[in-house]
């Protein structure tokens, strides 16, 4: 749980990126289509209850759907956190998954929470620096 008894952890997506089906992105900076991002950034102002606290990646296709809701609700606060950034897929970054191939796809589903695919990082190393973003985010809204 986040904060407070009764405080609420809420997950949001980003809108659709714009890169071409079936391309490999996670720590690439691409935009998402500006309309989906209005459209849900309107949805979460009025979503969002009073004093919530907005976290959120530093890549554009997620800080521009915090800067949208917060346009809209100047009373949430923002702010972004480098370790909420999505896994780093290192040289297979924009390129198809068709490109990748599926032996390098296989080694990696194999050893999926260590395996490090296209030199990026790996699931757990993933997964530890979101949980120390969790963590802090809690203090703050502790605090």
């Amino acid at each position: 749980m986040l904060g407070p008894v009764g405080a609420r952890l809420w997950l949001v997506r980003h809108a659709q990126p714009l890169v071409a089906p079936g391309t490999c992105y996670g720590a690439l900076d691409v935009k998402a289509d500006a309309h989906a991002t209005h459209s849900a950034a309107q949805r979460l102002a009025h979503a969002l209850p009073a004093k919530a606290r907005v976290f959120h990646s530093t890549l554009q296709r997620c800080e521009l759907l915090a800067l949208g809701v917060q346009a809209l609700r100047p009373d949430l606060a923002s702010k972004p956190d480098t370790r909420l950034r999505e896994m780093d897929f290192g040289n297979w970054e924009g390129r198809s998954w068709a490109d990748i191939g599926k032996p390098a796809i296989d080694i990696w589903t194999a050893e999926f929470a260590t395996h490090a695919p296209g030199g990026g990082e790996n699931l757990s190393a993933m997964l530890d620096r979101v949980q120390l973003a969790l963590q802090a985010a809690q203090q703050l809204c502790v605090a």
